[in-house]
């Protein structure tokens, strides 16, 4: 029984909680993950802001940005990043698996990531923000996803190089995200 109304309640939060996340760049040419909560959400929004969350001028909610990491191999035309656009849900792709609000804050305050997506100044294989690189991102989610999926890469300790994909967000969801080897299916 008290399984039961654990995870019942476990339930009861993870549907509760409405994070959004975006890319944002600042005046100074930083890239940020910018990070919005609703009005119920505050003491959530300010840990995975660090205690620098600020309510909206609408008092609608909370916001942060958390600057981002960029990559080693982000800058130029790197073949892993061209890689990453040109096969985005084909060979990353969302696994099926929802991650909870706290694992995804670990991650974000490592401060060892960096996001991708359709709008991304990194993108050196479409136009920006074309259509076709929108239909890639968006098969990463559910057909009822709003808002711009953001990707998220793990970065390496020392170099800041790209190491794994590891996160899609969705909306408010957020799912793990694998690569499967294209040659597999073709041998």
């Amino acid at each position: 029984m008290k399984k039961i109304i654990f995870a019942f309640f476990i339930l009861i939060i993870k549907s509760s909680f409405a994070l959004t996340f975006s890319e944002e760049w600042s005046s100074q040419y930083t890239l940020n993950l910018k990070v919005q909560c609703n009005l119920n959400e505050d003491q959530l929004c300010n840990e995975i802001c660090d205690g620098k969350s600020v309510l909206s001028l609408n008092n609608s909610g909370y916001s942060c940005l958390i600057p981002q990491t960029i990559c080693r191999d982000c800058i130029g035309t790197s073949l892993r990043v061209s890689d990453i656009f040109e096969n985005m849900g084909t060979k990353y792709k969302n696994n099926g698996s929802e991650v909870h609000y706290y694992t995804f804050i670990d991650f974000i305050k490592s401060r060892k990531f960096t996001t991708f997506s359709s709008q991304s100044v990194f993108n050196h294989v479409e136009s920006y923000d074309a259509e076709i690189l929108q239909q890639k991102f968006r098969s990463l989610c559910p057909i009822n996803t709003k808002n711009r999926p953001l990707v998220f890469f793990s970065l390496l300790e020392k170099s800041n190089r790209l190491d794994q994909v590891v996160y899609v967000t969705c909306d408010t969801k957020i799912f793990e995200m694998t690569i499967e080897d294209l040659l597999e299916g073709s041998l």
